[in-house]
């Protein structure tokens, strides 16, 4: 039990968290994918609710969108563990070119 909150770890892993995430436009497009099914095979395997914004939401000359990710820590997670996979892909298929490749190595699930 957390004695600061009262909570059990099973009780805190169930509350719901929100999480944005900045993603290049290339990678949303390839979250999303053809026809929205992208998206759609994310929200069938995750319980967490996932969303991209739009184009007419971005700010002028960004080069990101945000991917608005919101459940419990683990559902979330989950689809973080899938969007930044999607990064990692989305820079090797552009081969050389570091413009759409992660810029650092965060890992959501790593300890402090």
């Amino acid at each position: 039990i957390n004695a600061e909150y009262g909570e059990t770890a099973t009780e805190k892993s169930k509350k719901e968290v929100t999480v944005k995430v900045l993603v290049p436009i290339p990678v949303a497009g390839n979250i999303i994918g053809k026809g929205g099914e992208g998206i759609k095979d994310i929200k069938k395997k995750c319980t967490a609710m996932i969303r991209v914004s739009g184009r007419e939401e971005l700010f002028p000359f960004a080069e990101e969108r945000i991917v608005l990710v919101v459940g419990t820590a683990d559902a979330t997670l989950q689809v973080l563990d899938i969007v930044q996979e999607k990064v990692r892909n989305m820079g090797r298929e552009e081969g050389g070119n570091t413009r759409n490749k992660p810029r650092s190595n965060f890992n959501p699930r790593a300890k402090e």
